[in-house]
């Protein structure tokens, strides 16, 4: 049944092997209670395009969604490898679970966006974001769609100029049932029109959501 799949990010890859790593929290749970007992999961990959790393980055801000399934681990090490320097800000006030400082690596600068009050559930995450902005060459998020538009504008105010590929965003579709952009299931509007996540993404420009 390809209705229960779901895309998983590696979080580490090593020859022959590849891990993946999933944050316990409900929706977790319901996805786990559909697999029933199986011999096995099927797996198809790999989907879509990966984040692109400019070589000239040297300074990079991650902003994780607390998503359950952990995207941004494998890109960390990425990142740390190529002497990146590092400021991670997670937004718990998404409703997600944060992703435990012990599993990043002590180089990282950890931050976290504050507790969001009675409707102004985006506070947090744009008033971190309006004093990290300056910073980074580069920002990778996995992040609800919902953020998206909070974040444009705070980078718009921020930046001189909001280049092409400064803010590059994941999109994880609630189900992905067939994976090679046969069945039309993940397809979202863009500025460039309708496009396919499995294909099109996972990763896409901030600006092609302006």
């Amino acid at each position: 049944n390809p209705l229960p799949r779901i895309c998983l990010p590696t979080s580490a890859r090593q020859a022959g092997t590849l891990d993946c790593l999933m944050v316990d929290g409900d929706e977790v749970r319901r996805w786990c209670s559909l697999q029933g007992v199986v011999d096995g999961l099927s797996i198809t990959a790999p989907l879509g395009r990966p984040y692109v790393l400019d070589s000239k980055v040297r300074r990079a801000l991650l902003i994780d969604g607390c998503l359950p399934q952990a995207p941004l681990l494998s890109l960390v090490q990425r990142l740390v490898d190529r002497g990146v320097e590092i400021a991670y800000l997670a937004c718990p006030e998404s409703g997600g679970v944060s992703l435990p400082v012990s599993a990043l690596p002590p180089e990282i600068e950890y931050l976290q966006a504050g507790p969001a009050a009675d409707g102004e559930r985006f506070a947090p995450f744009t008033a971190r974001l309006e004093t990290l902005a300056l910073w980074p060459d580069a920002i990778y998020a996995a992040i609800g769609r919902e953020y998206f538009s909070p974040m444009l504008a705070v980078l718009r105010r921020r930046l001189l100029h909001l280049r092409k590929g400064f803010a590059q965003v994941l999109v994880l579709p609630p189900a992905l049932p067939c994976g090679v952009g046969a069945c039309d299931a993940c397809g979202l509007h863009t500025r460039q029109g309708w496009r396919r996540v499995c294909k099109d993404g996972l990763i896409f420009d901030l600006l092609a959501f302006a």
